[in-house]
């Protein structure tokens, strides 16, 4: 089914960013009954380009691998077809692209000839599947851009597992009993939760970087505090690499359940603010204690 559509089919519907599309019917039959759901055949230029890349380069150490091959004959145990035929048979075996090489191993004159080529018919066949693969689901509204949008965006959750066990560092668990167990994965859950909403803010805000990128760009930023007499306060920002402060007041901006104006860059006090964080002019004492159960 994925091989089916010519080159001309995927032109009639492309779906953007060098992705083109095929509708299709996918057939589930169980127990004797068929169910019939959409299906979308896609071709993907940059995957495709990536996989003929690496085909390349496979190729290229397989017939450096035949050369030395064919720099031996002569010598103790590459003197008969056999010999060299084993070793050849052996870096086909274990080349991914062994089976787009013909070989032909002959004897002239009492010296062995080794002899390959590339199957033209073979790798026609393998840069067909390129880039393609197919997508099935049950809703009928989607459309083919929908379905194609939903199939990329799996990528970001996949991702919240390394982001897990690396950024937020679920390992290792230095806690025994279930009950400081199941506290501390809720824990976790609920920084991950605020990592993600971060990141999906920031994004939607214009913000073209992850959650680490953001807090490590913001982590040498610094706040002066100023007390009067009188006991009011006033704070400004203190940027030791150039836009900390335009990245943390757009980052506040979408964070922020209602929208609110541009803010200034110059001193903050804590009515400038967006609603709900007002904590970050607070004095915040930060305890970390690991536990131990």
């Amino acid at each position: 089914m994925v091989l089916e559509p010519e080159q001309a089919d995927f032109e009639r519907l492309p779906l953007g960013e060098g992705y083109w599309g095929v509708p299709c019917a996918v057939p589930f039959t169980h127990d004797g009954r068929t169910v019939i759901h959409r299906g979308l055949v896609v071709l993907s230029d940059p995957m495709r380009q990536v996989l003929d890349q690496e085909r390349r380069k496979q190729l290229r150490e397989l017939l450096v691998a035949l050369h030395h091959i064919q720099g031996k004959i002569g010598q103790k145990r590459y003197r008969s077809e056999k010999e060299v035929f084993q070793r050849v048979a052996t870096q086909l075996k274990h080349s991914p692209v062994g089976k787009l090489i013909g070989v032909q191993i002959s004897t002239t004159e009492g010296k062995v000839q080794l002899e390959w080529w590339i199957d033209a018919n073979a790798w026609q066949a393998a840069q067909r599947s390129d880039g393609r693969f197919l997508l099935v689901t049950n809703d009928m509204h989607l459309t083919a851009s929908e379905m194609l949008d939903l199939y990329r965006r799996k990528d970001t959750l996949e991702k919240r597992f390394e982001v897990a066990k690396q950024d937020l560092k679920v390992r290792p668990l230095h806690v025994h009993s279930d009950e400081r167990i199941q506290a501390m994965l809720l824990i976790n859950l609920i920084a991950l939760l605020a990592y993600s909403l971060l990141e999906r803010q920031a994004e939607q805000a214009g913000i073209c970087l992850t959650a680490r990128r953001i807090i490590d760009q913001l982590s040498t930023l610094q706040v002066q505090e100023i007390e009067a007499w009188d006991g009011s306060r006033t704070c400004s920002w203190q940027e030791t690499i150039p836009g900390q402060v335009q990245l943390l007041l757009t980052c506040l901006q979408a964070l922020s359940e209602t929208p609110h104006p541009a803010l200034p860059l110059g001193p903050l006090t804590r009515n400038l603010l967006p609603d709900g964080l007002p904590f970050l002019f607070d004095e915040i004492r930060v305890l970390h204690q690991p536990l131990i159960g």
